[in-house]
């Protein structure tokens, strides 16, 4: 049974409040069906994603693939990141979901909340670049000095 079971599938149509508390069943499942997102997302994980759309795809729609054809839509999602999403939460989410934007957003407030220690921007981009370890990973300094130069306002 998934932690999170959201009703969200790999094409949602809805677009339910925000603010909708999830409730928690016997077994522990946290039900959250008015909203795209998960439970305890804050503003912060808005910008980072739109941090990481401008660094990745400058906030083009339909970006080319990147990284060999690896790396799909706005946000550059690998399959491994879907993979993991799906597994986590019983999503069955696919790589051409990766193109829609609202599919790219919410499969990368998944990984990212998933993986992070703590709730901090820096942690947060070097999850989403380098993978569950890649806030240790030196590979992922470049990527977020790229990150900390966006500025939102917000």
């Amino acid at each position: 049974m998934p932690l999170i079971e959201s009703g969200f599938n790999s094409n949602p149509q809805r677009t339910g409040t925000y603010n909708t508390p999830p409730t928690r069943e016997a077994g522990g499942t946290v039900r959250c069906r008015d909203t795209f997102r998960p439970p305890a997302v804050s503003d912060w994980l808005d910008r980072l994603i739109e941090k990481i759309r401008l660094v990745e795809s400058s906030n083009k729609l339909n970006p080319p693939d990147g990284d060999g054809g690896n790396a799909i839509g706005p946000l550059q999602i690998h399959q491994c990141v879907i993979d993991d999403v799906n597994e986590k939460f019983g999503t069955n989410f696919t790589i051409d979901d990766c193109r829609k934007i609202e599919s790219a957003e919410l499969i990368a407030r998944l990984y990212i909340q998933w993986w992070m220690d703590a709730y901090k921007e820096e942690i947060a981009a070097r999850i989403f670049n380098g993978g569950p370890r890649g806030w240790r990973k030196r590979s992922t300094d470049g990527y977020y000095k790229k990150i900390r130069k966006v500025n939102i306002a917000g």
